[in-house]
């Protein structure tokens, strides 16, 4: 004789069928209608701010202190810090470096070029030749001897004193 499983009105239901009744019920509340899941989306996509959360609750900086003096600057539509918002600055444009009417550049030793000196006269008396070539140099070493330079050179004045 075999015997089957009947199913009893009134009768307890088996573990199976009651734990496969509570997950019914648990998914209505999640995924139904006013389920949980309906009520975090509405939540999270309402742009209210229910929870009172600041700039500073989460590192970040306040909307108010965007262009605002003691703040941080704002950006134009380049991304650039606009021109209102920077200090004062003292200073001499590239566009005026070796340029006339302008300042001259310096060389590799923070020296500026001869060729951007204006042109000088006079003479210099030293045991050494002078590091501007522009004047004339009384070698001391040699006599007193009168040079110039010639461009590649210094080159001894022949000349008669009288």
């Amino acid at each position: 004789m075999a015997l089957g499983i009947i199913n009893v009105p009134g009768a307890p239901k088996s573990g199976l069928e009651a734990a496969e009744t509570q997950i019914e019920a648990l998914r209505e509340k999640l995924l139904g209608k006013g389920g949980v899941l309906e009520a975090l989306s509405a939540h999270t996509s309402s742009g209210e701010n229910p929870h009172n959360v600041t700039a500073q609750h989460v590192g970040a900086i306040a909307a108010t202190d965007k262009g605002a003096a003691g703040g941080v600057a704002s950006l134009d539509a380049n991304g650039k810090v606009p021109a209102a918002q920077l200090p004062s600055m003292n200073y001499i444009p590239t566009s005026q470096k070796g340029s006339a009417g302008g300042v001259p550049t310096l060389d590799a030793n923070g020296k500026v070029p001869e060729s951007q000196l204006p042109v000088q006269g006079g003479l210099i008396a030293q045991v050494a030749p002078p590091d501007n070539t522009k004047l004339g140099w009384i070698d001391t070493a040699n006599g007193n001897v009168l040079k110039y330079y010639d461009g590649s050179k210094w080159v001894t004045v022949s000349a008669v004193w009288g």
